[in-house]
């Protein structure tokens, strides 16, 4: 096989969303595609409005397999207000423990959803 033919089926594979793993990030070997033995790190497509939808998917399953008759029940519309709603209750819950730990002086490891809780004010998890 050619290299060009090596080429053109890497970028189809790109473009048609192909991926070999299950990481939010897709390394191509550029041995099959070309001479060089580089890699290249190219990101994967999944934006917020990806991250919501599989949100509101895995809320949307959960309620119709665990839930109680009355969640199982409950048409699109109630099932995204109890998500947001649950959403709301967890995010101002964490933030007013994180606030509590650093108050009795443990220590709050640097991660990212630690960065975000301090970066965003707790009346902003509260108001609707």
């Amino acid at each position: 096989e050619s290299t060009d033919a090596r080429r053109a089926l890497a970028s189809r594979r790109l473009r048609h969303g192909k991926r070999s793993g299950s990481t939010m990030t897709e390394r191509l070997d550029f041995d099959e595609c070309t001479e060089s033995n580089q890699e290249q790190e190219i990101p994967a497509s999944f934006g917020p409005s990806a991250f919501i939808e599989a949100i509101f998917k895995l809320t949307f399953s959960y309620l119709g397999f665990f839930g109680n008759s009355s969640q199982q029940s409950t048409g699109a519309y109630a099932r995204a207000v109890w998500t947001v709603t649950y959403l709301h209750f967890v995010f101002a819950h964490l933030q007013r423990s994180l606030e509590q730990r650093k108050s009795d002086g443990e220590h709050v490891p640097d991660m990212p959803l630690i960065v975000a809780l301090q970066e965003v004010p707790l009346e902003n998890w509260q108001r609707p």
